[in-house]
């Protein structure tokens, strides 16, 4: 579902809702109405009580005023909101048509289980994917995870390797307190020929023991 489709249905909740509170309001108001003439006073209302009342109805009426401008301002700052949203997923569409006229030549993806390490060099986490380009193409790696510590204040580095390389690219956070945690996504594109490549993600520590829950590898080749 779009952004502008799910904020157009918060607006019209937001909508229903406001639209609820002033049928309540002006109901309390029909329902007074009718009680205050039913009321026969045992003596005759003097002038003062009689302005006191009005004063109060007066008073009621201005609230509910001020009540519906609100919703009107509310309205008008969702309407707003929803265009706003609506620019920008046209903006992001338009990017998307254009980079989008290359073919998805191959695709690969895995999802790895728990995962567990104390070496402060890469190692292995069994994150890898085989995938094949049968013409020149870029690989588009995207990898996630969740990555955990045992130990305050370490480092957990997951780096990116073709067919065993390091190619230098990775992503990192520090974890300042026990057993803290933090997602780590690493997306990157390469440029390859012809051929057969794996694909793999290893990670490290500074300290401690780096743990990462589920993970997931995913690589599209795409021709150049």
């Amino acid at each position: 579902m779009s952004t502008k489709v799910i904020a157009r249905i918060i607006v019209v909740c937001i909508i229903i809702v406001l639209i609820g509170i002033v049928y309540i309001l002006w109901s309390d108001g029909k329902q007074s109405a009718p009680d205050n003439l039913a009321e026969t006073p045992a003596v005759e209302q003097s002038p003062k009580s009689a302005l006191v009342e009005s004063d109060t109805t007066t008073d009621r009426l201005k609230d509910m005023e001020d009540d519906i401008i609100k919703l009107k301002k509310t309205v008008k700052e969702q309407k707003s909101l929803i265009d706003t949203l609506s620019e920008g997923n046209a903006t992001s569409e338009a990017r998307l048509a254009k980079t989008s006229g290359k073919n998805i030549l191959a695709t690969a993806h895995t999802k790895g289980s728990l995962f567990s390490t104390t070496s402060t060099a890469y190692s292995p986490m069994s994150m890898f994917v085989n995938i094949a380009c049968p013409v020149q193409c870029t690989l588009w790696i995207d990898f996630y995870t969740t990555s955990k510590n045992n130990a305050a204040n370490n480092e957990n580095t997951y780096g990116l390797f073709l067919n065993g390389q390091d190619q230098s690219l990775y992503s990192k956070a520090v974890l300042p307190t026990t057993n803290g945690s933090a997602s780590i996504s690493l997306n990157d594109a390469i440029p390859v020929g012809a051929g057969t490549y794996t694909v793999e993600i290893q990670a490290k520590t500074s300290g401690g023991t780096l743990q990462s829950d589920i993970s997931f590898l995913q690589v599209l080749a795409i021709e150049r």
